[in-house]
Order: C-alpha cells, then structure tokens, then sequence
C-alpha cells in the first residue's frame, strides 16, 4: 500500500513540475500526420523540459512498447531512421528525436 502511495506522490510532483496543461500547447497524441509531426517538431525548440516530461509521462520508461502512444501506427509505417528506401526519415526531425532520447535516460547514466 505505500508503494503506491509513493507511487501516486511521485506522479503528482511531475505533474506539478509540468504546470497546467495548455491544450494549444500540446497536440492530440498519437500523431497521424506529417503535418503534425513537423509542427510538434518546431514547438519543441524553447520548450524541451514540458515536452521531456510530457514524453516520459506517455512512454513509461518503455519506448518500444509505447511508441504508438506518440505516433499512430500508420505514420510509423511510412518512417525509417534514416529516410531510406522511399520513406520519410525519423532522424531528420531533430528537436523530437533528441527530446525522446533524453526523456528515456536514466538517472546517474550520461
């Protein structure tokens, strides 16, 4: 019982630490299109700490098996790391990739 107790008080704290959610300011997730995608791209520059927290909250420490949570599966179809082979590339979105790697580091690790 107060493992979860702690549980729901580490949650509240990243939530005070994230502010009040501004609908404008963060997207419906899952992105479905590249619209989106560059649009959520270019409003992380300047913004990086809500989205780090937002990112961590969806993902639960477990990007392969959340990553639907951030792209619609169809959109992740279409993309490739590297944008070869006729897709469009993961790796030229910048700001996001950088924001999801540093939303799944660990504490102590660099």
């Amino acid at each position: 019982m107060t493992a979860m107790l702690e549980a729901n008080c580490q949650m509240l704290a990243i939530l005070k630490k994230m502010g009040p959610a501004e609908t404008k300011f963060f997207p419906q997730f899952p992105l479905t299109s590249f619209e989106q995608f560059k649009e959520v791209d270019s409003q992380i520059t300047g913004n990086e700490l809500k989205y780090i927290a937002l990112l961590k909250t969806l993902l639960k420490d477990n990007l392969p098996k959340n990553f639907s949570r951030i792209l619609s599966p169809s959109l992740i179809m279409e993309l490739n790391y590297g944008g070869t082979r006729s897709r469009e590339g993961f790796a030229s979105y910048v700001h996001l990739n950088e924001t999801l790697f540093e939303s799944q580091r660990m504490d102590g690790y660099q």
